[in-house]
């Protein structure tokens, strides 16, 4: 691993980036990335995958962003930031994350703090450098569906360990024509007792009780 990894956050002139619940996990951790670029996607925090939805091409190996409404890669990046060096001896990766993040549980100070004046201008000069692709609305890529059936797989899957309850509260401020679909597979998928959820389920589900 290099000697640093790189942490964003909307808030600046942090000394020490202390461990915070884990969305995924529920676990208290301190997220970083060895890539640069792939760090500064997290310079926005609003909405998490509702706003905008994050990934690495794997033809050109490059990252990207996806717009999943309009104005949304507004509301989440046109912020000041920074992007924080962390020393990189207390992270990795357990296998839990993809590949691109490492975590630490212990508090980190930064050894060198980039402020940032805005997120979204700096993602776009990335853009210009050949660093990064974003696709904003009306130009989504074919890996994100059409119906948005990701999103809703996304959901149920947070819903199990957050709470349906919790998780529509987000569902109904970005995506408000998504509530009564995740409202109905999950009663679905707790009339089979399907508990363990991993990405694909709904898919295979539905392709399982076509076949029945």
């Amino acid at each position: 691993m290099n000697d640093v990894v790189y942490h964003a956050s909307p808030k600046q002139g942090l000394g020490v980036i202390n461990p915070l619940s884990d969305n995924k996990n529920g676990r208290k951790v301190v997220c970083a990335s060895k890539d640069e670029v792939i760090a500064s996607l997290f310079l926005g925090r609003t909405g998490g995958d509702y706003t905008c939805c994050l990934g690495r091409e794997i033809i050109f190996n490059i990252p990207y962003l996806v717009e999943r409404f309009p104005g949304a890669f507004r509301l989440k990046y046109n912020i000041p930031a920074s992007l924080y060096e962390l020393p990189s001896s207390t992270f990795f990766n357990d296998g839990s994350t993809w590949d691109d993040e490492v975590i630490s549980h212990e508090p980190v100070k930064p050894v060198r703090e980039n402020k940032i004046v805005n997120a979204g201008e700096h993602l776009l000069h990335l853009e210009t450098q050949g660093k990064l692709h974003i696709y904003l609305y009306l130009h989504r890529i074919a890996a994100i569906p059409d119906d948005d059936s990701d999103l809703v797989e996304k959901s149920l899957m947070w819903a199990k360990s957050k709470g349906l309850d919790e998780v529509l509260k987000q569902v109904r401020r970005f995506h408000p024509g998504l509530v009564d679909r995740i409202k109905q597979e999950w009663i679905a998928l707790k009339k089979i007792k399907l508990f363990s959820l991993k990405p694909g389920f709904l898919h295979k589900n539905k392709k399982a009780s076509a076949e029945n």
